[in-house]
């Protein structure tokens, strides 16, 4: 696993915690595997935090998306800390980051809040582009083409802004 990139794996996953998108952003390919099936097994703190805000409350407070540091439990080996976002339409995103860059982990919880809303607003955009062509099972070829090239220009963003932040958290171990 490269040491110098905070930013391990991405993940969001829709209302059905079907996957939209998942991106291993380590140089090991064996962990791969492991990594989703870790982030998918997040998905229980996700039920739970959709089960409290279905509850009455006779508060009118907000219900925050942001989950934070799902639990050590999900730690794998003490080196990676899985954290989580909810959306208000269910979609679920997962981040999983090396712990041993900011020591704590709360320190660096703002910018990882700051990472989710840019990532969700990055998808949003990408979702409501009126020439995205959504796949209803029978595409012709040039709705193959259409769609894939939204898909590559939405990696790429996503891509980028991971960049973005694998410097900015690299480089603010002492935030």
């Amino acid at each position: 696993m490269e040491k110098d990139n905070p930013i391990v794996f991405l993940a969001i996953l829709g209302k059905d915690n079907e996957p939209k998108f998942l991106k291993n952003y380590s140089s090991s390919t064996d962990l791969e595997t492991e990594l989703k099936i870790m982030a998918f097994s997040c998905l229980d703190f996700f039920v739970d935090k959709t089960m409290i805000s279905r509850v009455p409350n006779s508060s009118s407070e907000k219900i925050e998306t942001y989950l934070g540091k799902i639990s050590l439990l999900f730690t794998v080996e003490g080196q990676l800390g899985f954290y989580g976002y909810l959306t208000n339409t269910n979609h679920k995103y997962i981040l999983v980051k090396l712990e041993d860059k900011i020591e704590g982990g709360h320190s660096s919880d703002s910018y990882i809040k700051e990472f989710f809303k840019k990532i969700q607003k990055i998808y949003i955009g990408f979702n409501l582009n009126p020439f995205m062509i959504q796949d209803n099972g029978n595409l012709d070829e040039n709705d193959k083409a259409n769609k894939e090239f939204f898909e590559e220009q939405l990696e790429k963003k996503i891509n980028d802004t991971v960049s973005y932040y694998q410097q900015f958290l690299s480089g603010h171990s002492d935030a």
